[in-house]
């Protein structure tokens, strides 16, 4: 695996993305920080075949934070939700 630092602009809907952390075989794999636009939401933590795998962190700008595992790159099995507005939701999702 290697470390890069790829950034993509995607014209079509006006979306920069930077990645930067280990691809294998042209995809995100291994430990890696994928941040959108105006760092409107960073995920940091484990990928695999080009999702997000294993333990991560998704912060999404102005609304909440989720710690926890991910697999296929969907939120599964324990994980924490925290709110801006305080509001904490801890368990199995």
């Amino acid at each position: 695996m290697e470390n890069i630092l790829l950034n993509l602009v995607q014209s079509n809907i006006n979306i920069y993305i930077r990645y930067i952390g280990e691809i294998k075989y042209g995809l995100r794999h291994g430990q890696g920080k994928f941040i959108t636009q105006n760092e409107v939401s960073v995920y940091e933590g484990n990928w695999k075949d080009g999702l997000k795998n294993g333990y991560g962190v998704l912060t999404v700008k102005d609304n909440y934070k989720f710690e926890g595992q991910w697999k296929e790159g969907v939120r599964h099995g324990f994980g924490k939700i925290t709110w801006n507005n305080g509001n904490v939701f801890e368990g199995f999702l």
